[in-house]
This record gives structure tokens, C-alpha cells and sequence, in this order.
């Protein structure tokens, strides 16, 4: 089984990585949230990997620290979600929030998570409640900042903007902000400036 990869980031595209370690080339899906915190091309890097293998396809998945790769293992093991699923919940929600949300029974808000309806946002805070104790839960509990970031991607796309480019703009304008408490308003104005340097 492959457990970590370490080598030179060749290339990011909107999906994964691709990483050369040794002359050879392997491409990682990856959630956003490890695909934005790696550097520039050409510097080194370690993923924690998860090796899927179907019929039809060997496919493998890297992520910035054990705590995704965990839950990222514990996602695909509740009926209805795969790997891809998986990947598209860890790059909207980071573990403490994901945590905070099953919690506080917050099946509102985990509805609002790409792919995931009501009977399977039930089904993550019935089935993850005991298994996320040691992750630490996000500062703000009650999904305001998550809703900001879905607001700020949707206005983004309404502007013309693929999601790609939304989702990776909100992400840094986030960041950016992250002392400040953002209104909404602010956070799509940031959000905006990133996302015209990506055009």
C-alpha cells in the first residue's frame, strides 16, 4: 500500500497534483484545501495518500496532513459517498468544521456541502458523531462563516466565473480575512480581486 509520496510538484491543475518522485510521474486527486497550501512548482512536497482500486481504475489521493486523509477515510466509508464526493466535502469544509457541524446535529448546513442531500447529511452526523472526537472543532460553531464562503462562490459564478476559480478565490480571500470577521459584502469583494488575477 502507498502511504505517502515525497518529491518535486511538477504541476496543479483544478483536480490533484502531479508529483515526480524518482523520474516518475503520479498524479493525486486532492482536495482544494491541500491543493491551495503547496507551493510554487518545481519545490518539494509530502502527501499522505489513500490508493483506490476498482475494475475499472487505480486511482490515487493525497492530502496535506493525516487529520484529512482520516476523514477522508471515514467519508468514504458511509454509504452513498465516494472517493470523488469525498474529495468535493474536504474542499469546502475543513475537519473542525465538519466536526462542529455533525456535533451540533447541523444537517442544514451539511446540506449546503456539494452532493450532499438531506438523508445523507443525516447519515454523516448519525455516523461520524463518535468517530471525529479527537479533531478539533472549528472556532465558529454555528456554520456563519461556511455560509459567507457558499454565498461568495455562488456570487462569484453568477458573475461569470467557473467554480474552480470561485471556490479557489473565496478560499484565499478567507484567509485573507480571517482576523476580521467579514460580512458577506467584504468577503465577495476580496473574493472578486482574486478572482480577476486568475483570469
Amino acid at each position: 500500500m502507498i502511504v505517502q509520496i515525497r518529491g518535486t510538484l511538477v504541476a496543479k491543475t483544478p483536480t490533484g497534483v502531479v508529483i515526480d518522485c524518482n523520474g516518475i510521474g503520479y498524479y493525486l486527486f486532492a482536495p482544494l484545501s491541500t491543493i491551495d497550501q503547496l507551493g510554487d512548482t518545481g519545490s518539494e512536497v509530502r502527501l499522505y495518500t489513500h490508493f483506490v482500486v476498482r475494475e475499472d481504475a487505480m486511482e490515487l489521493y493525497g492530502f496535506l496532513s493525516e487529520e484529512e486523509r482520516r476523514v477522508f477515510r471515514l467519508l468514504i466509508g458511509i454509504s452513498g459517498i465516494g472517493p470523488k464526493l469525498a474529495l468535493g466535502i474536504l474542499s469546502a469544509i475543513s475537519p473542525g468544521e465538519l466536526k462542529s457541524a455533525v456535533d451540533n446535529a447541523n444537517v442544514a448546513l451539511l446540506q449546503k456541502l456539494p452532493g450532499i442531500g438531506k438523508k445523507t447529511a443525516e447519515r454523516l452526523v448519525v455516523e461520524l458523531r463518535d468517530k471525529l472526537r479527537d479533531i478539533q472543532p472549528a472556532i465558529s460553531e454555528d456554520g456563519v462563516a461556511l455560509q459567507a464562503r457558499r454565498e461568495a462562490v455562488e456570487a462569484l459564478i453568477a458573475l461569470g466565473y467557473s467554480k474552480t476559480i470561485a471556490e479557489k478565490a473565496v478560499k484565499v480571500a478567507s484567509a485573507e480575512l480571517l482576523d476580521r470577521s467579514p460580512s458577506v459584502e467584504e468577503l465577495i469583494r476580496t473574493a472578486l480581486r482574486n478572482a480577476m488575477s486568475y483570469r
